[in-house]
């Protein structure tokens, strides 16, 4: 049970959880669990194509906390005296109250921040798969993620849903660790994930707008517009980070000395876009 108390706003919730697991035999095991969560910070983004401006802001008056409800199913088993272990699992994650500047609106612009917000729904849901190796010389996992996020405002995209910034349609992780002696030890990390979501205009018009004082010609000016709020996916993100580890134990303490190289393979992962216009038509580099 959780509260907050803003100014002379109480906010109070139950949040039940429950977690089962039916062990079947030595190797195989099924679990489920649901639960009900409130979250008093909310997170903002900007679905520009700009420098993210990503912000926490809290609870108030006006805005109402974040509520979600999930419900997940899983299927687990172990092999050769559980070296080795596989899970399979798939959730569903209704939420409300979510937060999102109003179409229009952004950070930087001027009047107080409460005014430029709006509040909506949004789900999630998905699959998971990980397989773990976690005994001998060499371990390590693979883990990769199926999922589907979106967000539903009135006010914005005409009130239709739109993908999430955060969606990631494809999450992939492989992780080896192995140890050579008691001293040296190496690991690899390989990353791979669907880019994120963002904002960018595909068609071009031009507006007149009216004369000013002392002009004889009215002005026009070119405007971009999007169809859809989230509507192009940005390039897929991946890295390859390399380690190595020498270990020296002491009758109290263990030494650890560690080199690594990021990003072995100079991946060029965008975290923005620009915006060129070339043959007045918008592109992006």
């Amino acid at each position: 049970y959780s509260s907050m108390l803003v100014r002379n706003t109480y906010y109070h919730f139950p949040e039940p959880r429950i977690n089962l697991r039916y062990l079947m035999d030595n190797n195989w095991s099924l679990k489920a669990s649901a639960g009900s969560m409130v979250q008093y910070l909310s997170l903002l983004t900007g679905n520009g194509i700009g420098i993210p401006t990503d912000l926490w802001v809290p609870s108030t008056p006006r805005i109402r906390p974040q509520q979600s409800r999930q419900v997940a199913l899983g299927i687990a088993k172990g092999w050769n005296q559980q070296r080795y272990t596989a899970e399979l699992e798939v959730y569903f994650k209704d939420m409300k109250n979510l937060t999102s500047f109003d179409q229009g609106e952004s950070f930087l612009a001027q009047g107080r921040w409460q005014d430029k917000i709006v509040q909506g729904v949004g789900q999630s849901y998905g699959t998971e798969l990980l397989l773990k190796k976690t005994k001998g010389a060499t371990t390590g996992w693979i883990s990769y993620t199926l999922a589907w996020t979106d967000r539903q405002f009135e006010e914005i995209n005409r009130g239709q849903r739109f993908y999430y910034k955060y969606d990631r349609r494809h999450d992939f992780s492989l992780v080896v660790a192995h140890q050579f002696s008691e001293r040296w030890e190496a690991s690899m990390v390989w990353t791979y994930g669907s880019g994120h979501r963002t904002t960018l205009p595909v068609n071009t018009f031009g507006v007149q707008i009216p004369l000013g004082f002392g002009e004889e010609d009215p002005r026009s000016i070119t405007v971009d517009a999007p169809d859809r709020i989230n509507n192009i996916q940005l390039p897929a993100y991946h890295r390859l980070d390399l380690s190595m580890s020498f270990i020296k134990k002491k009758k109290k303490w263990t030494r650890r000395l560690s080199v690594g190289i990021y990003n072995v393979y100079n991946r060029q992962n965008p975290s923005f876009l620009f915006l060129v216009r070339e043959n007045n038509r918008p592109r992006y580099r």
